[in-house]
Order: structure tokens, then C-alpha cells, then sequence
């Protein structure tokens, strides 16, 4: 049997990861939010809305966006992959916050010229849908202190297989003042679900298997001037994160400027031993409805993809 190509899930979308052995690629979707993309993934240590647990489930306790809806559009130009999901606060009070999140991912459709201008898609399209829901919840333990968890359940099916995988998170959020947080994440407690796509038959067949996850912990600081609060013009993000049983640390840092209140520009960077891998984005705040955008051009580790999404303020002042 000939694998083309595999996929890890973890969750939802997952953490950057990407290697290439002889006729094997794995690579991973992504799952923090599009803000969070656009930053570097640098979001150990952000609080801003209900997509923040996937960044650091701690923060859900300080998030400057309590009380918002979140749809997420997610397209994969490397093997035609889309993804669909939807986030929401769930019941919350001043010392816990809980939050669910539901999505879905699938083949996406054909596109001739986003094909073109990406030379996409690269790999075979797999044949399988993954439907996953998380669950999050934070409790401050102190007014400046909170610890979080992150639970998340994923099923997935193709012709012949099926598979389930779980998958958990524990964070730590500290928020001294509006002008500085801190975020600690541990993340691997789990198993993840890969595809492969085999050339054996006709069409291409699409094979399921469960695999663990691997472990990390990851440190990061946020600093915003002017504070949350007084609207914040800029924000500046930094993370370190280190995956057990591998060389080297992942080194993130991310910026967003808001030079009118309608407009957010942001960028992020991260940098591993053997790749670097630029992101960009923008936020379009319009009252109590916000856009975001964000794409990943890069090709050095084939990481290629864009998010495009919509918030809702349920209690914009």
C-alpha cells in the first residue's frame, strides 16, 4: 500500500507542525482563532473573546469580549480541506466562565482560481468529515489568577473507517493590569486521529488511524498601550513553546496596531530549527460586529491556508 498523504486532527484545528518522511506528509489543521493566526499563534497569554480558550483556556475569566458569537470558515489550500465552526459562551459568572465550540471539516469545493494562484491543491483530497466539539472552563482563583481546562471530543469517518479521539488542555492565566498578562499552557493529554490517502484504488482511498498526542508546555506574555479599557491601539505578543521529546524550543511572537477604531492590521511570526513561517491578518470592528481575516502564504513547510470569520458583541458599549 502507497500512502500519498496523511492529516493529524486534534481537536478542532491544531497546533503548527509539519514534517515530510519519503512518501508520507503530515500536517496539521489549525485551531486557534483567526486573531490568534494572524498573531503567530503567540495567544498563551491574550484574553479577548470566547476564541481565546484554544490559545489559553485560563483566560476565558478576564476575556474583554464576554459575551460574543464566533464563526469560523477554515480552507486548507494544500489538500482542499475546509472546516466550519462556531463558538459560544455557555454560562458564566465574575469568578468561572464555560464556553462551547462545534465545528466540522470536510473536502472543500473546487475553486480554478484560488487553485491557480496557490497551486493548489498539492496532495490528494481525502475522502472524511471530522465533527468535534470542546468544551471550556476557567475559575479565577484570585482577582488576577485563574487556571482553565479545555475538553475536547472528535469523531470522524470515511468509506470503511471511523475513528474517535479526545483530547485536553490545562492553562494557567495571570493578569496583573490591563497593560500586561501572562499565560502557561500545558497541551497533549490525548490521542489525535490522521488520515492517509492511498493510490492502491480508484478513486483514492482515504484511511483512518489513532495516534497520542504529543506534549507541550508553552510560556507567553501579552503587553497592550494604551490598557484594555481605554481602547487599545497596540498589542504585543510573545510565547515559547516547547514539545517534549524534540529538539529545540518554537519560538512566536505576533503585533496588531489599530490606527482608527474601525481597523485592526496584525502580523506574526514563528521560528522553529528548521523552518520560519510568517502570518498575516486584519479586523474590521464595526460596533458590535467584527470581522477577521487571516492567511499563512508560507510554502517552506507547506503551510498554506486562510480564516476568514465573524463575531458578534452581544454587549458592545
Amino acid at each position: 500500500m502507497k500512502v500519498l498523504g496523511s492529516a493529524l486532527l486534534i481537536g478542532t484545528f491544531s497546533d503548527l507542525s509539519y514534517a515530510q518522511f519519503g512518501e508520507f506528509s503530515t500536517y496539521q489543521f489549525h485551531d486557534y482563532s483567526i486573531r490568534a493566526t494572524s498573531m503567530g499563534d503567540a495567544y498563551s497569554s491574550e484574553s479577548y473573546n470566547v476564541g481565546s480558550m484554544y490559545g489559553n483556556p485560563g483566560s476565558l475569566v478576564f476575556l474583554q469580549h464576554k459575551l460574543s458569537l464566533d464563526l469560523d470558515y477554515y480552507h486548507d489550500f494544500n489538500n482542499n480541506m475546509m472546516g466550519e465552526r462556531f463558538m459560544t459562551p455557555a454560562v458564566f459568572g465574575n469568578r468561572f466562565y464555560t464556553a462551547l465550540s462545534f465545528s466540522y471539516q470536510h473536502t472543500g469545493f473546487k475553486n480554478n482560481f484560488v487553485d491557480k494562484i496557490f497551486d493548489a491543491p498539492r496532495y490528494p483530497e481525502p475522502s472524511v468529515r471530522y465533527y468535534t466539539v470542546h468544551f471550556g472552563f476557567a475559575y479565577a482563583i484570585t482577582p488576577t489568577f485563574s487556571l482553565g481546562t479545555l475538553i475536547g471530543g472528535t469523531y470522524a469517518d470515511a468509506p470503511r473507517y471511523s475513528e474517535y479521539a479526545n483530547s485536553t488542555s490545562i492553562g494557567a492565566f495571570y493578569n496583573p493590569s490591563p497593560s500586561v498578562s501572562y499565560g502557561l499552557v500545558f497541551r497533549g493529554l490525548g490521542s489525535r486521529i490522521s488520515y492517509g490517502v492511498t493510490e492502491d484504488f480508484t478513486p483514492n482511498r482515504t484511511t483512518l488511524s489513532n495516534k497520542r498526542l504529543p506534549e507541550s508546555l508553552e510560556l507567553g506574555i501579552s503587553f497592550h498601550y494604551p490598557p484594555f479599557g481605554s481602547d487599545s491601539k497596540w498589542t504585543f505578543t510573545f510565547a515559547n513553546q516547547k514539545i517534549f521529546n524534540r529538539r529545540g524550543l518554537i519560538y512566536k511572537a505576533g503585533i496588531e496596531l489599530e490606527p482608527i477604531h474601525l481597523l485592526a492590521l496584525r502580523a506574526g511570526y514563528l521560528a522553529g530549527l528548521d523552518y520560519q513561517v510568517p502570518r498575516f491578518g486584519l479586523g474590521i470592528n464595526m460596533k458590535n460586529v467584527q470581522i477577521d481575516y487571516a492567511i499563512s502564504p508560507n510554502n517552506a513547510i507547506n503551510e498554506r491556508f486562510h480564516q476568514l470569520g465573524i463575531s458578534i458583541n452581544l454587549n458592545y458599549r
